[in-house]
């Protein structure tokens, strides 16, 4: 069986030797308690699943995702930020203005300002990858 189509299991707990998918069909909160409480991580597609699951269940996704928190629209008071979707929203406002006055969004809020800390940080790692320090001297001066 190549590695892509190989069926990753859990290999922890009460599911433990259980493939991911059949605990997610079958058992998802405890893929959600996993996910909270240990360094248990889905790949996108079974991040998928479980969210498709969990919304089924509890009309919420379990596990905000970048793609859903980009999509979520701020509803507070702000009129100069109202309808705007949290992608579209300036950091400093999200941390000063959507994470305080809108608790229901700040888990979507933290998975934005996480991801555009990421981002910065990449650029950052290239920028010094390709900064290049000449030599004192070439080897032809001498």
């Amino acid at each position: 069986m190549s590695k892509k189509n190989k069926k990753r299991t859990i290999k922890f707990g009460k599911h433990k030797g259980e493939t991911i998918r059949s605990v997610i069909a079958a058992d998802p909160g405890y893929i959600k308690w996993a996910i909270e409480n240990t360094s248990f991580r889905l790949n996108s597609d079974e991040t998928r699943r479980l969210n498709a699951k969990w919304e089924s269940i509890h009309g919420k996704p379990a596990v905000i995702t970048i793609e859903l928190a980009s999509r979520t629209v701020y509803d507070g008071q702000n009129p100069t930020l109202r309808g705007k979707t949290l992608w579209d929203i300036r950091t400093g406002d999200l941390k000063r203005v959507v994470a305080k006055e809108c608790p229901h969004l700040a888990e979507a809020v933290q998975v934005m300002l996480e991801h555009r800390r990421l981002c910065v940080r990449e650029r950052e790692k290239r920028r010094e990858w390709f900064r290049f320090h000449a030599p004192i001297f070439q080897t032809d001066d001498i």
